[in-house]
């Protein structure tokens, strides 16, 4: 009945425990394709081993493999990794490694060579960010170039402990009690077949691969469900058995024999069945021969009966010993030292760290005996426990508490960016809008146009960068012949700030020209069939063509022109007064010859003392008859108004004396010691910005004002810029953005506008030809000049120093071949620059006071005339060179070309007193048609711009814009950008 049952046992043990293989270099041999990788290439095959280079890819395993591996691994509580390997010297590579879909390494056995041989396995435990590492050597029978036979086994011992083994060359050399192993592939938790990579030789993780195995290897297989002593001994080992135990054999095959007979028709059952009878009898022989030896050596020795067994040390060393000789043993032994456990004759180091004292920040340190936790990790505070024994370990808790490094010093972050705290660190906010840099280091304001820097340029290869506000803003611009807003620019034929065709941006000049080929910066298509006015040649669509229509912008069939001033009386803003010019000033669609109130100040022009310039109050100091406002000499009595020199002083107040030579006279100049041409007085406290302390009166000095012109006593400033929230962008408070400003620093002048002219007569009473008529357009921005006149100056009421002027001139009339230009600095009739430009040569028909020779070609002149406006100045200005007192030629142009009729031609003017520099620029269409390069000349620190002419009529100025601007010229810049356009160009 015995018999029976154990016959049943085995066969049950046979059939619900049959070891599994999974052989993972016989996977690579079958099928290489799978592994993506071409065995000649880091991977050679010879005799069922393979060589291992430093070239070889990763060898990950099929998905078919991987299924394999985790279900057995979910499935059982052991696993035994066997190889036979060769490893070159000096060598750390892995054999077997498990990453997981976040590209952690879950597990990996690694073997070492070197000084200290090892064999360990690195593994990632559950719940844990932090790795651990079990490492066993130094290996002494671990031999380099010649075949070793390795094997590791894990199993588990509890809920959350496994153990390793570590078998090298047949020698168990060490074991270790770790946290659980065999639950990284839990079949039911986080890594499935489908997110786990294994591989063969190397470790790796994203596209970098860790500890490539270097050598050979042959017979690596995962074995489930098999011991581990009898696979060592007899699949790995092969202990053969000796002659003296040939008769175990024999007692083997006698107790195997009626198995054989009863089951000798089950194959495979009935061999498994007698090799594990075997395997039993062979263990129980070899156990009972040894006792029995050990049993006969300690009976027949005298020797080996004492009494003092303590002598001979059998407890653990620390551990006292008690001889007892009537006991079992002859002695017993005390408690294990303080932080280990055991029998007294065995003791092992208890494993603090089992109890997690330590942070799951740092590491916790198992020593022997007690336990010590690493420092709190960089960005964490706290302190660093180190004990002996459990109830330590159990009661104690390292805390590391983050550390708020934006406490001091704001982390160390710019003072512009804020400090965000993070766990263990912390994070520095970008650096705000307008400025560049490292916020961990400095955030620095970002330097616009800079030529050095080509990336500070934002604006369009077409376009020019403008800094603004010593290069904390800039402003872009279309060079001459493109349009656009800048940033985006396109070819503009007819230079008249619209492109020829339609650029990927919102503003207003990014539209389509309506009439390419002519100039109308206004747009206007009356009738809106998408041609501009200018193109139309019916505008109105009434069937009368403009040239012929009295009223071109309205449909008006009948003609009707009660005044006959040639306009119709649908378009006449003054139907029953001739005015042809149909001027409005205060745009009200009323002109100025029929509008009772031509200002809009509530007075009538009969009792208005100022009817062209608006002032409610009416105020006349000197009651002269001419209001403050228009009087040009408001404490002094001079109700003609005469003015010779053409200054905006009147004669009876005119000394002339200029003591800063800024071309404001001493009596009327705002800082009469310092030159300021432009009297800049934010605050209108009659001292000028340039001598005030404090230019917007708000008790702050302008030094220590983060917005000196714009009173802001609290000094807001929002994002810690230096500018104070109420000027930002608009740096005089004018309500006009720096962008578009004319003057930024000036809050009397916000855009360009020639409506106010000034006709300054240069040749005096000495008349020989007409007086000009000038007509003012499009709110000041184009002005036509229509008479055949002597020479004569139409100047603005807007001062400048440093200017930047700009303009379009061209010539309608087809006849005559005279002067046209513009001034610039002009400051009276007598001092002044001028731009002149004669068509043909030609000598000026009155030779008093001396002969006059006229050239062909584009001069720039400067105008110092010591006798005044009169035939002298008047023959000097024809003249092509320089006059003694008069005029002095700075540059003319070698080529002598002369202007061509109905030909545009845009120029750029720069003038830079306080560095005594003058350059122009004249383009003919999208070339460049001349450029003086840099005049130096200091002798004019500033002044008004303005328009001449000299017997030629039909001339016009368009596209006029001038802009205060004291920044120095950058040579390079303007040389190379010029350059780049000039090449788009052509």
């Amino acid at each position: 009945m015995l018999r029976f049952a154990l016959k049943l046992s085995v066969l049950l043990t046979i059939f619900t425990c049959q070891a599994y293989e999974i052989s993972l270099l016989t996977t690579l041999l079958d099928d290489p394709g799978e592994f993506n990788v071409e065995l000649d290439s880091g991977v050679n095959h010879r005799s069922d081993a393979f060589k291992f280079t430093s070239h070889v890819t990763k060898l990950p395993l099929p998905f078919e493999i991987a299924t394999k591996i985790i279900t057995n691994m979910d499935a059982h509580d052991a696993f035994i990794l066997v190889v036979n390997l060769k490893i070159d010297p000096y060598n750390h590579g892995t054999l077997f490694s498990a990453s997981g879909n976040t590209k952690e390494v879950l597990l990996d056995v690694w073997v070492k060579s070197g000084v200290n041989p090892a064999v360990g396995i690195r593994y990632l435990p559950i719940n844990s960010s932090q790795a651990e590492i079990i490492s066993f050597g130094p290996v002494r029978d671990f031999r380099l170039r010649r075949w070793n036979k390795v094997v590791v086994h894990v199993y588990r011992i509890g809920v959350f402990q496994s153990v390793v083994d570590v078998y090298v060359n047949c020698e168990k050399i060490g074991r270790r009690i770790t946290r659980s192993v065999l639950d990284l592939f839990a079949y039911k938790k986080q890594f499935r077949p489908n997110n786990v990579e294994f591989r063969i030789a190397q470790k790796g993780y994203g596209r970098t691969v860790h500890s490539r195995y270097m050598g050979s290897m042959q017979d690596l297989r995962l074995v489930f469900k098999r011991d581990v002593d009898t696979f060592v001994a007899k699949d790995v080992c092969r202990i053969p058995f000796d002659a003296k135990n040939e008769f175990i054999l024999s007692y083997h095959r006698a107790l195997a024999e009626p198995v054989r007979a009863e089951y000798g028709g089950r194959g495979e059952a009935t061999s498994e069945l007698v090799n594990m009878i075997k395997d039993l009898r062979y263990d129980l022989t070899v156990q009972t021969a040894e006792i029995k030896y050990v049993r006969e050596l300690v009976e027949g020795c005298e020797l080996c009966r004492v009494t003092d067994f303590c002598a001979m040390k059998p407890c653990f060393p620390g551990v006292h010993c008690f001889n007892a000789p009537k006991s079992k043993d002859g002695f017993y032994c005390g408690n294990c030292p303080f932080g280990s456990h055991g029998d007294g004759i065995h003791c092992e180091d208890i494993d603090e760290c089992y109890y997690n004292p330590c942070s799951v920040l740092s590491k916790c340190i198992n020593k022997n005996p007690g336990y010590t936790c690493d420092a709190c990790p960089f960005g964490y505070t706290g302190s660093i426990p180190t004990g002996i024994g459990v109830t330590h370990a159990a009661t104690t808790k390292q805390i590391c508490a983050d550390v708020d490094e934006c406490e001091i010093n704001n982390g160390g972050c710019d003072k512009l960016v804020e400090c965000k705290n993070t766990p263990g660190s912390f994070e520095c906010g970008p650096c705000p809008s307008g400025y560049e840099g490292d916020p961990k280091i400095e955030c620095r304001f970002k330097q616009y146009c800079d030529p050095d820097n080509p990336k500070s340029n934002p604006c369009n290869m077409y376009g020019k960068c403008i800094p603004l506000n010593d290069g904390k803003e800039y402003r872009c611009e279309c060079r001459i012949g493109f349009a656009g807003n800048g940033a985006s620019c396109g070819y503009d034929r007819d230079s008249d700030g619209y492109p020829d065709k339609a650029l990927d941006c919102k503003d207003k000049n990014c539209l389509k020209d309506n009439c390419p080929y002519k100039s109308n910066p206004d747009q206007k298509d009356q009738d809106d069939d998408g041609v501009g006015d200018v193109c139309d040649r019916d505008v109105d669509n009434d069937r009368i063509e403009n040239e012929k229509d009295n009223c071109p912008w309205k449909s008006n069939k009948d003609q009707r022109d009660y005044d006959s001033d040639g306009i119709g009386n649908l378009c006449d803003n003054c139907p029953a007064v001739k005015n042809p010019t149909q001027e409005d000033f205060d745009e009200d669609g009323e002109g100025d010859e029929c509008d009772e109130d031509s200002d809009g100040d509530g007075h009538n022009n009969d009792n208005d003392n100022c009817p062209l310039l608006s002032n409610a109050d009416q105020k006349d100091t000197d009651n002269d008859g001419k209001g403050d406002v228009c009087d040009n000499c408001p404490f002094a009595s001079n109700p003609r108004q005469t003015d010779r020199d053409s200054d905006l002083l009147g004669d009876v107040c005119d000394t002339n004396v200029d003591g800063d030579l800024d071309g404001i006279e001493d009596t009327v100049d705002n800082c009469p010691l310092v030159s300021n041409p432009e009297q800049r007085d934010a605050d209108d406290d009659g001292v000028g910005d340039i001598c005030d302390e404090d230019d917007d009166n708000d008790a702050i000095y302008d030094s220590l004002d983060n917005c000196p012109l714009v009173a802001n006593k609290d000094q807001n400033d929002t994002d810690d810029s230096g500018i104070g929230d109420v000027c930002k962008g608009d740096w005089d408070g004018d309500g006009v953005p720096d962008t578009y400003d004319a003057s930024k620093y000036n809050n009397k002048i916000t855009f360009t506008d020639f409506r106010n002219l000034q006709n300054a007569d240069l040749a005096a009473s000495e008349k020989v030809q007409g007086v000009p008529v000038w007509v003012v357009r499009k709110k000041g921005t184009e002005v036509k000049q229509t008479a055949n006149s002597d020479p004569e100056v139409a100047v603005g009421k807007h001062r400048f120093a440093g200017v930047d002027f700009n303009g379009t001139m061209y010539v309608e009339a087809k006849h005559d071949d005279d002067f046209i230009g513009f001034v610039f600095s002009y400051q009276d009739s007598s001092s002044f620059y001028a731009v002149t430009w004669k068509k043909t040569e030609q000598v000026y028909w009155i030779e008093d006071p001396f002969r006059a020779v006229g050239i062909s070609g584009l001069q720039l002149k400067k105008v110092k005339s010591i006798t005044g406006p009169g035939i002298r100045l008047r023959n000097a200005l024809w003249h092509g060179g320089s006059t003694e007192n008069e005029v002095e030629l700075l540059w003319s142009d070698i080529k002598q070309v002369g202007w061509e009729s109905n030909v545009k031609y845009h120029w750029r003017l720069i003038h830079r007193p306080q560095q005594g520099v003058i350059r122009l620029k004249v383009f003919k269409g999208r070339r460049e048609f001349v450029d003086t390069g840099y005049i130096h000349d200091n002798t004019l620190a500033g002044g008004r711009m303005g328009l001449y002419v000299f017997s030629q009529a039909g001339v016009v100025w368009s596209d006029l814009s001038y802009r205060a601007n004291d920044e120095p010229e950058d040579d390079e810049n303007t040389d190379t950008n010029d350059r780049l356009y000039q090449g788009r160009g052509k």
